[in-house]
């Protein structure tokens, strides 16, 4: 092989390498990544049931799957998703179940599978505890007569917690 054959070899060479670097770095290759931005809402309390939430990134693809995990860790921590739905290249839908003794006042990661390829989001959202809203449904006794002192009502209804009190306020009548 002469020198100016070796010089044409080598040069093409050279050329094949860079073009695999500079495709390799290219924004063709790199929207085959897929990236996990944001979660609307960003939030749910414990016990709730079939929220969509809206995942945003980019490289989603059809049949990706989304799954939440309390940061850091493979736990799902009580958060469960029963669909992932394809919206666009950038957008997902979510429709997950926070159970009622789900993980509270952690931050979740969401990973979206896509294709092959996997993208995280970290600490995108958060499962906050649930109200415990107090109903109360009736008393026994339910009246009093005038001049009762000391006596013990019982209270029905629901959300109570253990420690809590209760207030009675006179009504109808003129102090």
């Amino acid at each position: 092989m002469t020198s100016y054959g070796r010089i044409r070899g080598l040069l093409v060479l050279v050329f094949l390498f860079s073009m695999f670097f500079v495709t390799a770095g290219s924004p063709e290759a790199q929207a085959q990544d897929v990236v996990v931005s944001q979660a609307i809402p960003d939030n749910a309390q414990q016990g709730t049931v079939n929220l969509n939430v809206t995942v945003k990134g980019k490289g989603f693809k059809k049949g990706a799957k989304a799954q939440w995990f309390v940061t850091g860790t493979t736990n799902p921590g009580g958060v469960t998703v029963n669909s992932t739905a394809f919206v666009s290249s950038t957008e997902l839908t979510a429709n997950i179940t926070v159970a009622a003794d789900a993980q509270s006042d952690m931050k979740f990661d969401i990973v979206v599978y896509s294709a092959g390829r996997t993208g995280k989001g970290i600490e995108l959202f958060s499962v906050t505890p649930a109200s415990h809203d107090v109903l109360v449904s009736g008393t026994y006794p339910d009246t009093m007569e005038q001049g009762n002192a000391n006596i013990n009502v019982a209270i029905k209804g629901q959300g109570f917690t253990e420690g809590a009190t209760a207030n009675f306020l006179v009504t109808g009548s003129t102090i």
